[in-house]
């Protein structure tokens, strides 16, 4: 063995690797190549892109000082991002199982393409850097995620090498050509980002239950069952429109099939489901953070936001008009405050008749076309249907207002 085996540059493809070793050793053979690292020929080489496997203790045997198990595992294959929604304990535990000689049985990866259908990906801008930094291009692990489809860094498409036949039977390096195309769909920068944050995203990162924010953001998205408000039901059939709404139809049934199922539903709520591509695809969609998946911090509802925005406005309400302004049915509208711990703060039908009687003066106002348009749009925003209920309810806000700024202990 007269060739050192190559240093990892960053976020390197354990494939590269034994690529670069291949050209520098100056082999005419691929199968030879095998031979003198791995001892067999008909070796999976592309097994060692997506999670450590044992061909690397293999080289690591042969060529101790060239790299570190636990770095190539974790900065040089997608086994971060595929372990991405496993728990914590979980990979933990396969982590270290490998790291102690044992051979990975990772069952739950049969979503992962295989050999023969498996494009390698690259970027051309990626490529002319790598080659002016370090003397040659190289394979990125991040290009590797058969969702992603930009570059993360240039934001340029992401270009498939040919692929005659297997990559394990022929050398494959970074072609020479390929020009950088930055056209793109609405949805690839962001999905893009969330795919690339959860490869980075440190290997402990496991999706937090008690903040529940995927389930949060549906609800945001109205893709909850009303009537199971505290469960946070997913309401399947609308999770799938708003997916083929968002999305190409042939790529919501890659990854989901024709409908999703109740049980699948259920599933991924409760991070059972562990591919991360399908919680991409919803979280993306959804518009939620990459990384709110994995916080402490639960996201805001937008309708406990709205409630809490209606009761400091001051403006009177009736019941019909904050259904209408938040959007959800007038019978559930106590089961949302008391969720919130927001006490009630409108006028319901019964109130509203004894509020009626109440009423000391009855006041004309005359207004200009320009006043009275306003007074539309303000109707328009608060679903105001009335315009002496909405006259009232501007004047009662500004009683209110003149009260509190002159008379703060009260009149």
């Amino acid at each position: 063995m007269t060739t050192q085996f190559p240093t990892p540059y960053p976020d390197e493809t354990w494939y590269s690797l034994i690529v670069r070793y291949h050209k520098h050793s100056g082999n005419q053979y691929w199968t030879k190549t095998k031979l003198e690292l791995f001892d067999q020929k008909s070796i999976k080489v592309l097994n060692g892109i997506s999670f450590p496997c044992e061909m690397m203790r293999k080289v690591k045997a042969k060529y101790p000082d060239s790299f570190d198990l636990l770095d190539i595992a974790l900065n040089h294959t997608l086994f971060s991002y595929t372990m991405r929604f496993q728990p914590l304990e979980k990979k933990t535990k396969d982590l270290n199982d490998y790291l102690n000689g044992m051979e990975l049985n990772l069952r739950f990866l049969h979503h992962i393409k295989n050999e023969k259908e498996w494009s390698l990906r690259y970027c051309p801008i990626c490529r002319q850097e790598d080659i002016e930094k370090y003397g040659e291009p190289y394979w990125h692990a991040v290009h590797q995620i058969q969702l992603m489809p930009l570059c993360p860094i240039h934001r340029c498409r992401l270009i498939n090498a040919p692929n005659k036949k297997p990559y394990y039977r022929y050398y494959a390096p970074v072609p020479e050509d390929g020009e950088p195309v930055f056209d793109c769909a609405h949805y690839e920068p962001a999905l893009t980002d969330t795919l690339n944050a959860y490869l980075r995203l440190p290997y402990k990162a496991e999706p937090n239950v008690e903040t529940d924010n995927l389930a949060r953001g549906m609800e945001n998205a109205g893709l909850l069952r009303d009537a199971i408000l505290d469960k946070r039901v997913v309401d399947e059939a609308k999770l799938y429109k708003a997916l083929l709404e968002f999305y190409p139809s042939e790529l919501v049934r890659t990854y989901f099939g024709d409908e999703i199922a109740d049980h699948q539903a259920r599933h991924i709520k409760k991070f059972k489901i562990h591919s991360p591509e399908k919680y991409a695809l919803i979280s993306t969609m959804l518009g939620l953070a990459p990384e709110a998946i994995f916080s402490e911090k639960p996201i805001p509802l937008r309708t406990e936001e709205l409630f809490r925005e209606l009761t400091e406005s001051g403006y009177v309400y009736t019941d019909k008009q904050v259904a209408r302004i938040v959007g959800v049915p007038e019978s559930r509208l106590k089961t949302f405050i008391e969720r919130a711990g927001i006490e009630q703060f409108w006028l319901d039908s019964e109130e509203l008749s004894r509020h009626k009687e109440n009423l000391v003066h009855k006041i004309v106002i005359r207004l200009t076309q320009d006043e009275d348009d306003i007074l539309s749009e303000f109707m328009k925003e608060n679903a105001i249907e009335l315009r002496s209920f909405a006259l009232y309810s501007i004047l009662h806000k500004t009683l209110r207002d003149y009260q509190s700024s002159n008379y703060p202990e009260g009149p």
